[in-house]
């Protein structure tokens, strides 16, 4: 049968359009496989586990307002659990109920070591587990933590510049490597401006301990203490020492409407959160995630107010040379034994840093 050239046309035309149909169709399937992913991708959901509760001033208050703010620039799902103890089972139930959720990023913010942590982690090998305990054992753990070393050393020359008692009081919760480092970093700070001042430590027994930390306090007092630091959460030290009458440098949070604030030591999570979320979200890398001074993650923010024109030009001067890599556990440094721990043409080691476990010369214990 013969077929008209109108029919062939038509036929023609009809192939043309199904194949035309099948291109569009194949982009569109394509194109919703693509955005569809990188939506999915937008929407990944984000764990953060904290032992007490976002509300809590320093420590757990900064760590969900940075980590809920890069969330939300990054696109992520914020999920909390908070008011968490401190033990394996309280640990495995948060950690449960996240990975229920889908969650395959989670971060344990705490500032204590979990036992046995390891085993949690081995139990759900998909996930990616985030931890601020930079000397865990366990190999499957992504370390983030601050370095202190150098925003406490600025604290240090702060105070030994403030002092006219040359009595200068620390609190700190209990001996740890991150204790030893912070202590030790601000008393060379406090004798690189004024050798002959003398730092107070008190040993609270906790990062929250409410009674401690005001009878430390009410001890500098006592033994004529004007400028204190601390290495403690919480608002009670900044209370107690406008009570005092002592000047402080702040820890975590700043406290502006406080008239014996004289700086501040400031992380900023939205920045540490953000870097480590980038980096980690498509590719887990497990070296560890310092947040420092040289990247102005983490710096010091003194009162212009409440220093003088000397001491701001001090400051100025060693935070310049801080940030251009100044070290600050360098050169000859003694512990409060007499011992040696560093010459004159050496510096202490990152691995040395993080065993840390003594005193610098200089330091005198309360109650001992």
């Amino acid at each position: 049968m013969k077929v008209s050239k109108d029919e062939q046309l038509a036929k023609r035309f009809f192939r043309l359009n199904a194949c035309v149909t099948a291109v569009l169709l194949a982009a569109i399937v394509i194109s919703v496989l693509q955005f569809g992913a990188a939506a999915w991708e937008r929407q990944q959901q984000v764990g953060l586990v904290l032992v007490g509760s976002k509300e809590d001033a320093g420590w757990n208050r900064v760590q969900y307002q940075g980590m809920q703010a890069a969330c939300k620039m990054l696109g992520c799902e914020l999920l909390l659990q908070e008011n968490i103890r401190e033990d394996e089972a309280s640990c495995r139930k948060a950690v449960r109920e996240l990975v229920e959720r889908r969650t395959k990023v989670i971060f344990l913010a705490n500032l204590k070591p979990m036992k046995d942590i390891g085993e949690i982690v081995k139990e759900y090998p998909n996930v990616r587990f985030f931890t601020t305990e930079m000397d865990s054992s366990v190999s499957d753990l992504k370390r983030y933590a601050v370095r202190y070393i150098e925003p406490c050393y600025l604290a240090g020359i702060l105070a030994g510049l403030r002092t006219k008692s040359g009595c200068i009081g620390y609190a700190a919760p209990y001996p740890a490597p991150e204790a030893y480092q912070a202590i030790n970093a601000f008393t060379i700070g406090v004798q690189r401006v004024n050798p002959n001042a003398q730092v107070l430590l008190a040993w609270t027994g906790g990062w929250e301990n409410h009674a401690n930390e005001e009878q430390a306090v009410r001890d500098f007092k006592a033994a004529s203490v004007d400028v204190m630091a601390y290495f403690q959460e919480g608002e009670t030290i900044p209370a107690a020492a406008e009570r005092a009458g002592i000047y402080f440098i702040s820890m975590y949070e700043g406290y502006p409407s406080n008239p014996y604030e004289l700086a501040a030591i400031k992380v900023d999570w939205k920045k540490a959160y953000s870097d480590l979320l980038r980096q980690q979200l498509r590719q887990f890398d497990r070296a560890a995630y310092w947040a420092t001074i040289l990247d102005r993650t983490v710096d010091i923010e003194p009162v212009i107010s409440a220093l003088s024109v000397r001491e701001r030009v001090m400051f100025e001067t060693e935070h310049w040379e801080i940030q251009r890599g100044k070290m600050v556990f360098a050169g000859e440094i003694y512990d409060r034994n007499g011992i040696r721990r560093c010459g004159a043409d050496e510096s202490i080691g990152n691995q040395s840093l993080l065993e840390m476990n003594w005193l610098v010369r200089g330091v005198r214990v309360l109650g001992n």
